[in-house]
């Protein structure tokens, strides 16, 4: 994408989207995922001319990402819902900096569909956020069009057609249970060859010694230098 500034500008928030991205790029985004990574133009016609578009990931990360955002909404949160959901959605919500804009995207059936929620003219607003007025709308709107027509789950189509399997992991180390004994097994999605199934180090043992649990410490610059603070950690 194209942002309005370079990367030191964000910071580490552009990591969770502290960017500005416009809704026509989200849509293309979402899309891509859709469509099994390729990314492709938006037309505003269905007449306009189609191009071979850019494959960007393989069909088997996009469709676990947009699985990974599969959940069902619950309408009994906000007083705004009319309806439950009735279709599989692949959605997530936004909600931008100092309450200005609420956001909700996501994939059902064979469409992908923003709602943004907002003013115009940027004011803040404590009711703009993302799960309390974009996605009821969001639902109310996926719901309509289920009702004029029957959609099926293509991503879940997808996924049962590619190279995606279903392993059993410890719940705490990720380590495949084959490897190890364990107590606390959990299924998860597998891209064979591709997705690793245990860390070099398993994260219970490890121990973090400073900073330490409890105390406040305080940074001061003395000539010019600021003062830093050493991370510390014990592998048992």
């Amino acid at each position: 994408l194209a942002l309005p500034h370079d990367q030191s500008h964000y910071g580490l928030a552009l990591v969770v989207g502290g960017a500005e991205v416009s809704m026509r790029n989200l849509v293309m985004l979402y899309t891509m995922l859709a469509n099994g990574g390729r990314l492709l133009p938006l037309r505003a016609t269905q007449d306009a001319p189609e191009t071979a578009g850019r494959q960007m990931l393989s069909p088997e990360s996009a469709y676990l990402t947009l699985k990974m955002l599969q959940r069902p909404f619950q309408p009994d949160v906000t007083a705004f819902s009319t309806g439950a959901q009735t279709v599989s959605a692949y959605w997530k919500t936004g909600t931008s900096s100092g309450l200005r804009d609420a956001w909700t995207l996501g994939v059902f059936g064979p469409y992908v569909l923003a709602v943004w929620v907002g003013h115009f003219d940027g004011r803040r607003n404590s009711a703009l956020v993302g799960s309390q007025t974009a996605a009821p709308l969001f639902f109310d709107i996926v719901n309509a069009l289920t009702g004029h027509d029957t959609l099926t789950d293509r991503v879940q189509a997808a996924i049962d057609k590619l190279n995606i399997t279903r392993i059993a992991l410890c719940q705490n180390s990720l380590i495949n249970i084959k490897q190890v004994g364990c107590a606390q097994p959990v299924k998860t999605l597998f891209i064979a060859g591709r997705s690793p199934i245990a860390p070099a180090i398993p994260t219970q043992a490890l121990k973090i010694i400073s900073p330490a649990e409890g105390v406040q410490y305080a940074l001061t610059q003395q000539n010019g230098v600021v003062q830093q603070m050493p991370l510390e950690a014990r592998y048992d």
